[in-house]
């Protein structure tokens, strides 16, 4: 089953939310996606895809990418149609192909995860040439278990104050991450929550990078059985 893909799903409510003000549908856009895709978007996505195809034919690739759910080809492919269709919702872009955008225009983040053969994806994409224009966003099932061990490698204490649920310790971090366009070198727990609020959309928070002066906002809300985390540079 498709997932929400109008602008005024929650999800989208939520990332347009971390932006001051709002922005509307031709400037963010978020796709959501369990399963089944048209057969339209399958053959569009191959077709944007054969460069990393690795000269595979159309059999091979179908094989790949549409075989059984849950296999990393799968979960990968979904991904990107999720991305395909974030990009066809923003205003001057329909005309483009996957490879076409301009890094200083379009800014985007993915995520997916697979459980019990039930794949999952979303895309996040930000049109805009501001220098701090990096996005992004990252989701779990709220049923995963963080261990107590794993939780404490990515954590300060004093950030309990602000959050004491390690999931969405997990989600925010990952989202600031890759929101940051110089986050190579950088690790997830050098992220740190300093703030926390709430409000319609959801709890919106600010984490910054440990040592540095690099702030991002950042929102959580629950949707369909997950926990999906939005953050942006600032």
């Amino acid at each position: 089953m498709d997932g929400p893909s109008s602008s005024s799903s929650p999800l989208q409510s939520a990332f347009s939310a971390l932006f001051s003000p709002q922005l509307d549908g031709s400037k963010v856009a978020v796709e959501f996606l369990e399963g089944a895709v048209t057969e339209e978007e399958n053959r569009q996505c191959l077709k944007e895809l054969a460069p990393v195809r690795e000269g595979l034919g159309p059999e091979a690739a179908s094989l790949r990418f549409f075989s059984e759910r849950g296999n990393p080809s799968s979960v990968w492919y979904l991904s990107r149609i999720a991305l395909m269709r974030a990009y066809s919702r923003l205003d001057a872009l329909h005309s483009k192909r996957l490879g076409e955008f301009s890094p200083l225009t379009m800014h985007f983040s993915i995520s997916h995860t697979s459980h019990s053969g039930r794949d999952a994806a979303v895309a996040v994409a930000r049109f805009s040439d501001e220098e701090k224009a990096g996005v992004g966003v990252d989701f779990e099932r709220e049923s995963r278990a963080v261990s107590k061990k794993a939780f404490s490698r990515f954590h300060s204490e004093f950030e309990i104050a602000f959050e004491s649920d390690p999931l969405t310790h997990w989600v925010l971090k990952e989202a600031a991450w890759k929101a940051n366009r110089h986050s190579i070198g950088t690790t997830v727990s050098q992220y740190e929550i300093l703030r926390k609020s709430e409000d319609s959309a959801g709890s919106l928070y600010l984490l910054r990078l440990r040592n540095t002066s690099n702030e991002f906002q950042a929102k959580t809300v629950r949707y369909g059985g997950y926990l999906f985390a939005f953050a942006r540079e600032t």
